[in-house]
Protein backbone atom coordinates (compact mmCIF):
# COMPACT_ATOMS: atom_id res chain seq x y z
CA UNK A 1 0.00 0.00 0.00
CA UNK A 2 1.02 4.06 -0.75
CA UNK A 3 -0.34 7.00 -0.01
CA UNK A 4 0.08 10.57 -1.31
CA UNK A 5 -0.77 13.73 -0.15
CA UNK A 6 -1.68 17.16 -2.37
CA UNK A 7 -4.15 19.93 -3.11
CA UNK A 8 -7.56 19.60 -5.17
CA UNK A 9 -9.90 22.09 -5.53
CA UNK A 10 -13.22 21.35 -6.90
CA UNK A 11 -15.44 18.92 -7.01
CA UNK A 12 -15.27 15.27 -8.48
CA UNK A 13 -12.67 12.86 -7.87
CA UNK A 14 -9.17 13.90 -5.63
CA UNK A 15 -6.74 12.90 -7.50
CA UNK A 16 -4.07 14.23 -10.56
CA UNK A 17 -4.73 13.56 -13.70
CA UNK A 18 -1.99 11.26 -14.68
CA UNK A 19 -2.46 9.59 -11.05
CA UNK A 20 -6.33 9.41 -12.36
CA UNK A 21 -4.94 7.63 -16.04
CA UNK A 22 -3.17 5.21 -14.08
CA UNK A 23 -5.68 4.12 -11.89
CA UNK A 24 -8.46 4.00 -14.43
CA UNK A 25 -6.41 2.90 -17.76
CA UNK A 26 -9.82 1.75 -19.71
CA UNK A 27 -12.88 0.71 -19.46
CA UNK A 28 -15.65 1.79 -16.64
CA UNK A 29 -15.19 1.73 -13.02
CA UNK A 30 -17.55 2.66 -9.90
CA UNK A 31 -16.37 5.14 -7.47
CA UNK A 32 -18.02 5.88 -4.56
CA UNK A 33 -18.12 8.84 -2.26
CA UNK A 34 -18.97 9.77 1.08
CA UNK A 35 -18.65 11.89 3.76
CA UNK A 36 -17.59 12.16 7.15
CA UNK A 37 -17.53 14.27 9.99
CA UNK A 38 -14.84 13.74 12.40
CA UNK A 39 -15.12 13.85 16.18
CA UNK A 40 -12.21 16.53 16.65
CA UNK A 41 -11.15 19.30 14.51
CA UNK A 42 -8.20 18.59 12.24
CA UNK A 43 -6.31 22.38 11.16
CA UNK A 44 -5.18 20.67 7.80
CA UNK A 45 -5.29 22.82 5.70
CA UNK A 46 -8.81 23.50 3.38
CA UNK A 47 -9.17 21.04 0.08
CA UNK A 48 -5.89 19.08 0.85
CA UNK A 49 -6.25 14.98 -0.76
CA UNK A 50 -4.38 12.16 0.84
CA UNK A 51 -4.59 9.15 -1.65
CA UNK A 52 -3.78 5.28 -0.88
CA UNK A 53 -3.68 2.32 -2.62
CA UNK A 54 -4.74 -0.85 -1.39
CA UNK A 55 -3.04 -4.34 -2.80
CA UNK A 56 -5.81 -6.78 -2.46
CA UNK A 57 -4.79 -10.94 -2.12
CA UNK A 58 -5.09 -12.55 -4.85
CA UNK A 59 -5.93 -15.53 -3.16
CA UNK A 60 -9.00 -14.13 -1.20
CA UNK A 61 -9.82 -12.85 -4.71
CA UNK A 62 -10.18 -15.96 -6.43
CA UNK A 63 -11.68 -17.30 -3.66
CA UNK A 64 -14.61 -14.50 -3.69
CA UNK A 65 -14.92 -15.68 -7.38
CA UNK A 66 -15.24 -19.09 -6.68
CA UNK A 67 -18.44 -18.32 -3.70
CA UNK A 68 -19.95 -16.04 -6.54
CA UNK A 69 -20.13 -18.58 -8.88
CA UNK A 70 -17.85 -16.49 -11.11
CA UNK A 71 -14.70 -19.10 -11.50
CA UNK A 72 -15.64 -19.84 -15.13
CA UNK A 73 -15.52 -16.31 -16.48
CA UNK A 74 -12.71 -14.46 -18.39
CA UNK A 75 -11.88 -12.02 -15.45
CA UNK A 76 -8.77 -10.17 -14.89
CA UNK A 77 -7.42 -10.29 -11.36
CA UNK A 78 -5.31 -6.71 -10.49
CA UNK A 79 -2.79 -6.93 -7.11
CA UNK A 80 -3.94 -2.86 -6.78
CA UNK A 81 -7.31 -3.54 -6.86
CA UNK A 82 -8.68 -0.16 -4.22
CA UNK A 83 -7.96 3.43 -4.43
CA UNK A 84 -8.96 5.58 -1.52
CA UNK A 85 -8.77 9.26 -1.54
CA UNK A 86 -9.76 11.72 1.14
CA UNK A 87 -10.64 15.41 0.19
CA UNK A 88 -10.48 17.15 3.44
CA UNK A 89 -13.47 20.22 3.88
CA UNK A 90 -13.19 22.72 6.88
CA UNK A 91 -16.25 24.18 7.61
CA UNK A 92 -18.01 26.65 10.16
CA UNK A 93 -21.07 25.48 12.12
CA UNK A 94 -23.35 26.23 15.33
CA UNK A 95 -23.48 23.95 18.04
CA UNK A 96 -21.86 21.42 16.40
CA UNK A 97 -23.42 18.01 16.90
CA UNK A 98 -21.53 15.10 15.64
CA UNK A 99 -25.13 13.54 14.95
CA UNK A 100 -26.33 16.06 13.08
CA UNK A 101 -25.67 16.21 9.45
CA UNK A 102 -26.46 19.27 8.61
CA UNK A 103 -22.66 20.01 8.51
CA UNK A 104 -22.09 16.94 6.50
CA UNK A 105 -24.98 17.80 3.34
CA UNK A 106 -23.63 21.11 3.80
CA UNK A 107 -20.15 20.06 2.57
CA UNK A 108 -22.02 17.35 0.55
CA UNK A 109 -23.64 20.07 -1.59
CA UNK A 110 -20.34 22.22 -2.42
CA UNK A 111 -18.70 18.85 -3.21
CA UNK A 112 -20.73 18.45 -6.97
CA UNK A 113 -21.60 21.18 -9.10
CA UNK A 114 -24.71 20.00 -9.51
CA UNK A 115 -26.14 21.50 -6.48
CA UNK A 116 -22.93 23.52 -5.52
CA UNK A 117 -24.82 26.67 -5.27
CA UNK A 118 -26.36 25.57 -1.84
CA UNK A 119 -23.99 26.67 0.59
CA UNK A 120 -26.00 27.72 3.19
CA UNK A 121 -25.16 30.22 5.76
CA UNK A 122 -21.98 30.77 5.98
CA UNK A 123 -21.82 34.09 8.90
CA UNK A 124 -20.22 32.92 11.09
CA UNK A 125 -21.11 34.11 15.30
CA UNK A 126 -19.36 33.95 18.25
CA UNK A 127 -20.16 30.20 19.26
CA UNK A 128 -19.70 29.21 16.05
CA UNK A 129 -16.91 26.40 15.81
CA UNK A 130 -14.64 24.77 13.10
CA UNK A 131 -15.84 21.52 11.72
CA UNK A 132 -13.69 18.42 9.38
CA UNK A 133 -15.75 16.60 7.03
CA UNK A 134 -13.59 14.45 5.08
CA UNK A 135 -14.70 13.39 1.34
CA UNK A 136 -13.70 10.00 0.94
CA UNK A 137 -13.49 8.71 -2.98
CA UNK A 138 -13.19 4.96 -3.43
CA UNK A 139 -12.74 3.49 -6.89
CA UNK A 140 -13.37 0.05 -7.38
CA UNK A 141 -12.48 -1.92 -10.63
CA UNK A 142 -15.36 -2.57 -12.98
CA UNK A 143 -14.87 -6.60 -13.14
CA UNK A 144 -15.23 -6.30 -9.37
CA UNK A 145 -18.66 -4.43 -8.89
CA UNK A 146 -19.43 -4.32 -5.54
CA UNK A 147 -22.18 -5.46 -3.48
CA UNK A 148 -23.00 -5.06 0.01
CA UNK A 149 -20.25 -6.56 1.45
CA UNK A 150 -17.19 -5.16 -0.58
CA UNK A 151 -19.00 -1.83 -0.23
CA UNK A 152 -18.99 -2.15 3.61
CA UNK A 153 -15.34 -3.61 3.41
CA UNK A 154 -14.70 -0.48 1.20
CA UNK A 155 -16.16 1.80 3.60
CA UNK A 156 -13.95 0.32 6.73
CA UNK A 157 -10.69 1.32 4.83
CA UNK A 158 -12.12 4.58 4.41
CA UNK A 159 -12.23 4.80 8.14
CA UNK A 160 -8.33 2.78 8.20
CA UNK A 161 -7.07 6.06 6.04
CA UNK A 162 -8.56 8.57 7.74
CA UNK A 163 -7.68 7.47 11.23
CA UNK A 164 -3.80 6.72 9.61
CA UNK A 165 -4.04 10.33 9.04
CA UNK A 166 -5.66 11.67 12.38
CA UNK A 167 -2.72 9.07 14.30
CA UNK A 168 -0.08 11.18 11.90
CA UNK A 169 -1.84 14.61 13.18
CA UNK A 170 -1.49 13.71 16.49
CA UNK A 171 2.04 12.81 16.32
CA UNK A 172 3.58 15.99 14.87
CA UNK A 173 0.80 18.49 16.81
CA UNK A 174 0.14 16.24 20.10
CA UNK A 175 -3.07 17.12 20.18
CA UNK A 176 -5.66 14.30 21.77
CA UNK A 177 -7.51 13.99 18.61
CA UNK A 178 -10.64 11.38 18.93
CA UNK A 179 -9.82 8.88 16.09
CA UNK A 180 -13.06 8.32 14.12
CA UNK A 181 -14.79 5.00 14.00
CA UNK A 182 -18.26 3.57 12.85
CA UNK A 183 -19.56 3.82 16.67
CA UNK A 184 -18.64 7.42 16.39
CA UNK A 185 -20.26 8.42 13.09
CA UNK A 186 -24.11 9.55 12.50
CA UNK A 187 -25.70 6.18 11.85
CA UNK A 188 -26.09 7.62 8.12
CA UNK A 189 -23.63 9.50 6.26
CA UNK A 190 -24.35 11.12 2.27
CA UNK A 191 -22.58 8.77 -0.58
CA UNK A 192 -22.93 9.27 -3.99
CA UNK A 193 -22.07 6.86 -6.67
CA UNK A 194 -21.33 6.95 -10.17
CA UNK A 195 -20.00 5.06 -13.43
CA UNK A 196 -16.85 6.70 -15.10
CA UNK A 197 -14.24 6.32 -17.79
CA UNK A 198 -10.80 8.26 -18.55
CA UNK A 199 -13.06 10.69 -20.61
CA UNK A 200 -16.27 10.37 -18.56
CA UNK A 201 -17.07 14.28 -16.99
CA UNK A 202 -20.34 13.54 -15.80
CA UNK A 203 -21.42 13.90 -12.27
CA UNK A 204 -23.62 11.83 -9.91
CA UNK A 205 -27.48 12.16 -10.20
CA UNK A 206 -27.55 12.40 -6.17
CA UNK A 207 -26.76 11.69 -3.10
CA UNK A 208 -27.92 9.27 -1.02
CA UNK A 209 -27.91 8.04 2.36
CA UNK A 210 -25.16 4.91 3.12
CA UNK A 211 -26.20 3.21 7.06
CA UNK A 212 -23.06 3.39 8.81
CA UNK A 213 -24.09 2.17 12.56
CA UNK A 214 -27.38 1.56 13.74
CA UNK A 215 -25.95 1.46 17.28
CA UNK A 216 -25.62 5.37 16.74
CA UNK A 217 -29.17 6.36 17.16
CA UNK A 218 -29.69 4.59 20.40
CA UNK A 219 -29.55 8.37 21.56
CA UNK A 220 -33.20 8.54 19.92
CA UNK A 221 -34.51 5.92 21.27
CA UNK A 222 -37.74 5.99 22.97
CA UNK A 223 -37.40 4.54 26.69
CA UNK A 224 -40.01 3.17 29.06
CA UNK A 225 -39.58 4.55 32.65
CA UNK A 226 -38.32 2.30 35.36
CA UNK A 227 -40.72 0.02 36.98
CA UNK A 228 -40.65 0.38 40.93
CA UNK A 229 -38.57 -2.82 41.32
CA UNK A 230 -36.12 -1.17 39.27
CA UNK A 231 -36.61 2.36 40.97
CA UNK A 232 -35.74 0.40 44.15
CA UNK A 233 -32.37 -1.28 43.05
CA UNK A 234 -31.47 2.22 41.75
CA UNK A 235 -31.53 3.61 44.79
CA UNK A 236 -30.12 0.45 46.69
CA UNK A 237 -26.87 0.76 44.03
CA UNK A 238 -26.65 4.73 44.83
CA UNK A 239 -26.17 3.74 48.24
CA UNK A 240 -23.23 0.81 47.85
CA UNK A 241 -21.36 2.51 45.51
CA UNK A 242 -17.96 1.11 47.46
CA UNK A 243 -19.73 -2.06 48.02
CA UNK A 244 -17.94 -5.46 46.50
CA UNK A 245 -18.34 -5.56 42.75
CA UNK A 246 -19.30 -2.16 42.14
CA UNK A 247 -15.81 -1.48 40.18
CA UNK A 248 -16.49 -4.39 38.40
CA UNK A 249 -19.84 -3.30 36.94
CA UNK A 250 -18.78 -0.04 36.26
CA UNK A 251 -15.60 -1.63 34.40
CA UNK A 252 -17.91 -3.40 32.54
CA UNK A 253 -19.64 -0.70 31.85
CA UNK A 254 -16.81 1.08 30.17
CA UNK A 255 -15.99 -1.74 28.20
CA UNK A 256 -19.64 -1.54 26.86
CA UNK A 257 -19.74 1.86 25.79
CA UNK A 258 -15.87 1.53 24.12
CA UNK A 259 -16.90 -1.25 21.93
CA UNK A 260 -20.87 -0.23 21.10
CA UNK A 261 -20.67 3.82 21.02
CA UNK A 262 -16.64 4.73 20.51
CA UNK A 263 -15.83 2.02 18.67
CA UNK A 264 -12.48 1.65 20.84
CA UNK A 265 -11.78 -1.81 20.49
CA UNK A 266 -8.49 -1.34 22.51
CA UNK A 267 -9.89 0.37 25.23
CA UNK A 268 -12.74 -2.32 25.15
CA UNK A 269 -10.48 -5.19 25.57
CA UNK A 270 -8.71 -2.99 28.28
CA UNK A 271 -11.48 -2.35 30.81
CA UNK A 272 -13.00 -6.14 29.70
CA UNK A 273 -9.54 -7.32 31.21
CA UNK A 274 -9.63 -5.03 33.94
CA UNK A 275 -12.78 -5.86 34.88
CA UNK A 276 -12.40 -9.97 35.09
CA UNK A 277 -9.47 -9.44 37.13
CA UNK A 278 -11.58 -7.03 39.28
CA UNK A 279 -14.50 -9.40 39.82
CA UNK A 280 -11.85 -12.25 40.36
CA UNK A 281 -10.00 -10.45 43.03
CA UNK A 282 -13.33 -8.80 44.83
CA UNK A 283 -14.49 -12.30 44.44
CA UNK A 284 -11.55 -14.37 46.52
CA UNK A 285 -11.53 -10.82 49.08
CA UNK A 286 -15.38 -11.19 49.54
CA UNK A 287 -14.63 -15.24 50.39
CA UNK A 288 -11.94 -14.30 52.70
CA UNK A 289 -13.86 -11.93 54.91
CA UNK A 290 -16.59 -13.68 54.95
CA UNK A 291 -14.35 -16.49 56.37
CA UNK A 292 -12.70 -13.93 59.14
CA UNK A 293 -9.67 -13.95 57.73
CA UNK A 294 -7.64 -11.05 59.15
CA UNK A 295 -6.09 -8.61 56.23
CA UNK A 296 -2.59 -9.33 57.70
CA UNK A 297 -3.27 -12.76 56.98
CA UNK A 298 -5.03 -12.29 53.68
CA UNK A 299 -2.56 -10.07 51.80
CA UNK A 300 -0.22 -12.95 50.62
CA UNK A 301 -1.97 -14.11 48.49
CA UNK A 302 -2.44 -10.54 46.36
CA UNK A 303 1.13 -9.62 47.54
CA UNK A 304 2.97 -11.54 44.72
CA UNK A 305 3.33 -9.73 41.37
CA UNK A 306 5.20 -12.73 39.74
CA UNK A 307 2.28 -14.90 40.37
CA UNK A 308 -0.48 -12.54 40.00
CA UNK A 309 -4.50 -13.41 39.48
CA UNK A 310 -3.29 -16.72 37.66
CA UNK A 311 -1.83 -18.23 40.50
CA UNK A 312 -4.66 -16.93 42.33
CA UNK A 313 -6.96 -18.27 39.63
CA UNK A 314 -5.48 -21.94 39.86
CA UNK A 315 -4.71 -22.31 43.86
CA UNK A 316 -7.73 -20.13 45.68
CA UNK A 317 -10.89 -20.72 44.10
CA UNK A 318 -11.87 -24.54 43.24
CA UNK A 319 -11.10 -25.33 46.75
CA UNK A 320 -13.67 -22.74 48.51
CA UNK A 321 -16.62 -22.83 45.47
CA UNK A 322 -16.14 -25.86 43.83
CA UNK A 323 -16.10 -25.77 39.56
CA UNK A 324 -13.95 -26.24 36.89
CA UNK A 325 -10.59 -23.45 37.34
CA UNK A 326 -8.42 -25.14 34.82
CA UNK A 327 -6.75 -22.44 32.50
CA UNK A 328 -6.43 -25.41 29.59
CA UNK A 329 -10.31 -27.48 29.85
CA UNK A 330 -12.65 -25.67 28.30
CA UNK A 331 -15.11 -23.85 30.01
CA UNK A 332 -15.38 -19.99 31.48
CA UNK A 333 -11.87 -19.58 32.95
CA UNK A 334 -9.81 -21.38 29.53
CA UNK A 335 -11.94 -18.59 27.46
CA UNK A 336 -10.84 -15.73 30.21
CA UNK A 337 -7.26 -16.76 30.12
CA UNK A 338 -7.27 -16.93 26.35
CA UNK A 339 -9.50 -14.50 25.05
CA UNK A 340 -9.54 -11.88 27.63
CA UNK A 341 -6.21 -11.88 29.58
CA UNK A 342 -4.10 -13.22 26.98
CA UNK A 343 -5.65 -10.68 24.18
CA UNK A 344 -4.94 -7.76 27.26
CA UNK A 345 -1.32 -8.68 27.28
CA UNK A 346 -0.63 -8.44 23.57
CA UNK A 347 -2.18 -5.28 23.77
CA UNK A 348 0.18 -4.20 26.82
CA UNK A 349 2.77 -5.73 25.77
CA UNK A 350 3.13 -5.78 21.98
CA UNK A 351 1.09 -2.93 20.83
CA UNK A 352 -1.23 -4.84 19.04
CA UNK A 353 -5.17 -3.44 18.17
CA UNK A 354 -7.83 -5.71 18.81
CA UNK A 355 -10.25 -6.27 15.87
CA UNK A 356 -13.99 -6.17 16.15
CA UNK A 357 -14.13 -9.87 16.69
CA UNK A 358 -12.11 -10.11 19.21
CA UNK A 359 -13.31 -7.09 21.25
CA UNK A 360 -16.68 -8.88 20.78
CA UNK A 361 -15.58 -12.10 22.00
CA UNK A 362 -13.60 -10.54 24.57
CA UNK A 363 -17.04 -8.86 26.08
CA UNK A 364 -18.55 -12.59 25.57
CA UNK A 365 -16.23 -14.29 27.41
CA UNK A 366 -16.52 -11.73 30.54
CA UNK A 367 -20.33 -11.96 30.79
CA UNK A 368 -19.81 -16.11 30.75
CA UNK A 369 -16.90 -15.57 33.43
CA UNK A 370 -19.54 -13.34 35.34
CA UNK A 371 -22.59 -16.22 34.99
CA UNK A 372 -20.16 -19.06 35.78
CA UNK A 373 -19.08 -17.44 39.23
CA UNK A 374 -22.90 -16.74 39.68
CA UNK A 375 -24.27 -20.04 38.86
CA UNK A 376 -21.56 -21.42 41.40
CA UNK A 377 -22.82 -18.89 44.10
CA UNK A 378 -26.37 -19.82 43.58
CA UNK A 379 -26.23 -23.35 44.77
CA UNK A 380 -27.59 -24.32 47.94
CA UNK A 381 -24.59 -25.35 49.54
CA UNK A 382 -22.72 -22.13 48.59
CA UNK A 383 -25.56 -19.79 49.48
CA UNK A 384 -25.59 -21.26 52.90
CA UNK A 385 -21.69 -21.19 53.62
CA UNK A 386 -21.38 -17.67 52.05
CA UNK A 387 -24.39 -16.05 52.68
CA UNK A 388 -22.93 -12.15 51.90
CA UNK A 389 -20.87 -12.96 49.50
CA UNK A 390 -23.79 -15.01 47.63
CA UNK A 391 -26.19 -11.67 48.07
CA UNK A 392 -23.29 -9.28 46.88
CA UNK A 393 -23.21 -10.64 43.69
CA UNK A 394 -26.48 -12.16 42.98
CA UNK A 395 -28.81 -11.30 46.05
CA UNK A 396 -32.05 -10.59 43.25
CA UNK A 397 -31.14 -14.11 41.43
CA UNK A 398 -31.23 -15.76 45.32
CA UNK A 399 -34.46 -14.34 45.63
CA UNK A 400 -36.36 -14.98 42.08
CA UNK A 401 -34.89 -19.07 42.77
CA UNK A 402 -36.34 -19.26 46.46
CA UNK A 403 -32.99 -19.37 47.76
CA UNK A 404 -33.03 -16.74 50.16
CA UNK A 405 -33.01 -19.09 53.61
CA UNK A 406 -34.14 -18.08 57.27
CA UNK A 407 -30.42 -17.84 58.04
CA UNK A 408 -29.60 -14.70 55.28
CA UNK A 409 -33.57 -13.33 56.29
CA UNK A 410 -31.76 -12.80 60.07
CA UNK A 411 -28.53 -11.94 58.63
CA UNK A 412 -29.90 -8.89 56.95
CA UNK A 413 -32.45 -8.30 60.06
CA UNK A 414 -29.43 -8.78 62.29
CA UNK A 415 -28.26 -5.35 64.41
CA UNK A 416 -25.29 -7.05 65.57
CA UNK A 417 -24.13 -7.92 62.52
CA UNK A 418 -21.56 -5.02 60.86
CA UNK A 419 -22.83 -2.79 57.95
CA UNK A 420 -21.68 -5.55 54.60
CA UNK A 421 -20.39 -2.76 52.46
CA UNK A 422 -18.39 -0.52 54.25
CA UNK A 423 -16.67 -3.12 56.50
CA UNK A 424 -15.85 -5.01 53.41
CA UNK A 425 -14.81 -1.98 51.55
CA UNK A 426 -12.99 -1.17 54.75
CA UNK A 427 -11.37 -4.79 54.99
CA UNK A 428 -10.65 -4.65 50.95
CA UNK A 429 -8.82 -1.55 51.21
CA UNK A 430 -6.42 -2.70 54.75
CA UNK A 431 -5.74 -5.89 52.42
CA UNK A 432 -4.43 -4.44 49.51
CA UNK A 433 -2.97 -1.59 51.85
CA UNK A 434 -0.71 -4.24 53.49
CA UNK A 435 -0.30 -6.03 50.28
CA UNK A 436 1.73 -3.34 48.90
CA UNK A 437 2.98 -2.18 51.91
CA UNK A 438 6.94 -1.62 50.49
CA UNK A 439 5.52 0.80 48.33
CA UNK A 440 3.71 2.42 51.30
CA UNK A 441 5.22 5.86 52.80
CA UNK A 442 5.83 5.58 56.72
CA UNK A 443 3.86 7.36 59.24
CA UNK A 444 4.83 10.50 60.51
CA UNK A 445 4.37 11.34 63.81
CA UNK A 446 4.77 15.08 63.18
CA UNK A 447 1.36 14.48 61.22
CA UNK A 448 -0.80 12.41 63.74
CA UNK A 449 -3.95 12.94 65.31
CA UNK A 450 -3.83 12.56 68.85
CA UNK A 451 -7.24 10.21 70.05
CA UNK A 452 -8.97 9.16 73.16
CA UNK A 453 -10.22 5.44 72.69
CA UNK A 454 -13.07 5.10 75.50
CA UNK A 455 -13.62 1.60 75.86
CA UNK A 456 -17.07 -0.01 77.49
CA UNK A 457 -15.37 -1.56 80.53
CA UNK A 458 -14.22 2.20 81.16
CA UNK A 459 -10.84 1.77 80.12
CA UNK A 460 -8.84 4.61 78.29
CA UNK A 461 -6.22 4.13 75.59
CA UNK A 462 -4.55 6.71 74.22
CA UNK A 463 -3.81 6.26 70.62
CA UNK A 464 -1.93 8.29 67.41
CA UNK A 465 -3.92 8.45 64.36
CA UNK A 466 -1.40 9.08 60.85
CA UNK A 467 -4.26 9.54 58.20
CA UNK A 468 -2.56 10.04 55.66
CA UNK A 469 -1.19 6.21 56.05
CA UNK A 470 -4.44 5.13 57.76
CA UNK A 471 -1.70 3.50 60.44
CA UNK A 472 -2.11 3.64 63.98
CA UNK A 473 -0.04 2.85 67.27
CA UNK A 474 -0.65 3.21 71.39
CA UNK A 475 0.95 6.35 72.94
CA UNK A 476 1.35 6.96 76.74
CA UNK A 477 -0.96 8.78 78.56
CA UNK A 478 -1.54 12.11 77.88
CA UNK A 479 -3.86 13.95 79.94
CA UNK A 480 -0.19 15.93 81.26
CA UNK A 481 0.49 17.21 78.02
CA UNK A 482 -3.26 18.82 77.60
CA UNK A 483 -3.70 22.29 79.05
CA UNK A 484 -6.13 22.86 81.81
CA UNK A 485 -9.06 23.90 79.65
CA UNK A 486 -8.56 21.32 77.21
CA UNK A 487 -8.36 18.63 79.32
CA UNK A 488 -11.51 19.94 82.19
CA UNK A 489 -13.28 19.39 78.13
CA UNK A 490 -11.69 16.39 77.40
CA UNK A 491 -12.53 14.96 80.51
CA UNK A 492 -16.61 16.21 80.74
CA UNK A 493 -16.96 14.31 77.08
CA UNK A 494 -15.20 10.81 78.54
CA UNK A 495 -17.37 11.06 81.38
CA UNK A 496 -20.54 11.72 79.36
CA UNK A 497 -19.47 8.73 76.65
CA UNK A 498 -18.83 6.48 79.59
CA UNK A 499 -22.39 6.86 81.32
CA UNK A 500 -23.99 6.50 78.01
CA UNK A 501 -22.43 2.49 78.54
CA UNK A 502 -21.87 2.06 74.73
CA UNK A 503 -21.83 -1.66 73.47
CA UNK A 504 -18.87 -0.48 71.28
CA UNK A 505 -15.71 1.63 72.09
CA UNK A 506 -15.85 4.79 71.36
CA UNK A 507 -13.23 7.82 70.82
CA UNK A 508 -12.21 11.52 71.05
CA UNK A 509 -10.28 13.59 68.73
CA UNK A 510 -7.71 16.16 71.06
CA UNK A 511 -6.58 19.06 68.43
CA UNK A 512 -3.43 20.75 68.88
CA UNK A 513 -0.93 18.32 70.92
CA UNK A 514 2.45 17.38 69.74
CA UNK A 515 5.89 15.83 71.07
CA UNK A 516 3.62 12.37 71.69
CA UNK A 517 5.84 8.82 70.27
CA UNK A 518 4.35 5.56 69.79
CA UNK A 519 5.11 3.04 72.15
CA UNK A 520 4.08 -0.12 69.71
CA UNK A 521 4.97 -0.62 66.30
CA UNK A 522 2.05 0.88 64.02
CA UNK A 523 -0.30 -1.06 62.77
CA UNK A 524 -3.59 -1.07 60.62
CA UNK A 525 -5.97 1.59 61.86
CA UNK A 526 -9.01 -0.59 62.30
CA UNK A 527 -6.97 -2.48 65.56
CA UNK A 528 -7.23 0.83 67.57
CA UNK A 529 -9.74 2.94 66.50
CA UNK A 530 -13.28 2.39 66.76
CA UNK A 531 -15.57 2.63 63.72
CA UNK A 532 -13.64 2.10 61.24
CA UNK A 533 -13.91 -1.77 61.90
CA UNK A 534 -13.50 -4.42 58.94
CA UNK A 535 -13.44 -8.01 60.32
CA UNK A 536 -16.97 -9.65 59.94
CA UNK A 537 -17.26 -11.22 63.21
CA UNK A 538 -16.63 -7.59 64.69
CA UNK A 539 -13.48 -8.40 66.54
CA UNK A 540 -11.07 -5.36 65.33
CA UNK A 541 -8.73 -4.93 68.24
CA UNK A 542 -6.37 -6.99 68.25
Amino acid sequence: MFASIGRCKGGGVHMSEDVWNELIPEGSHHVFYWFLPLPDYLAIPHATVTSFTYAHNMIDAIERLHSEGRCGEDVQLSVDSLHVSLRFWQERVQEYNPYDLDATFKVAKKAFPYDGNQTGDDTAGSLDRDVTVVEAAVIFEANLEPDEEALSDAFDKVIECIQRVQRAYNVITKEPVKIATRELLPFMVPMAHRLVNQADESWPDGLSAYMVNMGSIFGMRRYEDLDEEQLSALHIAIDREVSAFMAYADLRRQSGVALERLGDYRGAVLAAATAAEVLLDDLLMHLMWEEGMRPEDACGTFANERAGITRRVKVEYAGRIGGLWSLKDPGAISDWANKIASLRNRVIHGGHVPTLGEAREAEKCLNRLEEFIVNLLCSPPLVAKYPRTATALAGKRIEKQGLSTRRIRDLLENPEEPNWVETFARWRAATWRLAEESEQAEPDVNNADLLLVVHPDGADEWVLHDRATHKAARTNEAWSMLPEGQAASVRQVRDDLSRHQYKDAQCVAIIGVAGLRPVEDWVEQHRRIPMLGVMVNRIDHY
